[in-house]
């Protein structure tokens, strides 16, 4: 629609056009063509896939915590394995009886997500998780759990500019949390 609004032509050679878009991370190859383009445009900045990796974004967060713990208070405890792995082990001796959850750095759609409380055992297929303390009394919409999808799109980041979209997406469990 936006094409046909414009009076643009789509074409599929990665040379051709000014507006490129890519459905994957970018490549190097993909990088160093694109700094060669004068006047392109694309829908994504590199290496920005990384953000979305749950072990990145726990790194960040923990960083953030350590600096400013007054405004970094609204996530648990968590902890990076195996590369915390002697933080963990003493957290979990001196709070032995908090839940906590383990979510395979690498994971999606809840796949290989585990509670455990005491000693941490990882499975054999999985090796690198974040950990963190379960939150035994979350919030609920009618007795079930729910996550947020916001989107923002990110047009420049020197200087930051930056969109947020008027609609987003909430995601409902389909059984009563227990």
């Amino acid at each position: 629609l936006i094409i046909q609004k414009n009076d643009w032509e789509e074409v599929w050679g990665p040379t051709e056009g000014h507006l490129i878009w890519f459905g994957l991370p970018l490549r190097q190859s993909d990088i160093r063509l694109l700094q060669k383009r004068i006047n392109t445009w694309f829908n994504k900045y590199p290496n920005s896939e990384y953000l979305c990796r749950k072990k990145v974004l726990s790194s960040i967060t923990t960083r953030m915590k350590r600096h400013f713990p007054e405004n970094y208070n609204f996530t648990p405890r968590e902890f990076l394995y195996p590369e915390e792995k002697d933080e963990l082990e003493s957290y979990l001796k001196d709070c032995s009886n908090n839940w906590m959850i383990a979510k395979p750095s690498r994971g999606r759609g809840g796949d290989g997500i585990f509670l455990f409380k005491g000693q941490f055992t990882p499975p054999l297929l999985s090796n690198e998780f974040i950990i963190q303390k379960y939150i035994s009394k979350p919030l609920l919409v009618e007795n079930k759990k729910f996550d947020l999808r916001l989107y923002v799109l990110i047009k420049n980041l020197d200087p930051l500019e930056w969109y947020f979209s008027n609609e987003g997406l909430v995601r409902f469990c389909t059984e009563d949390y227990k």
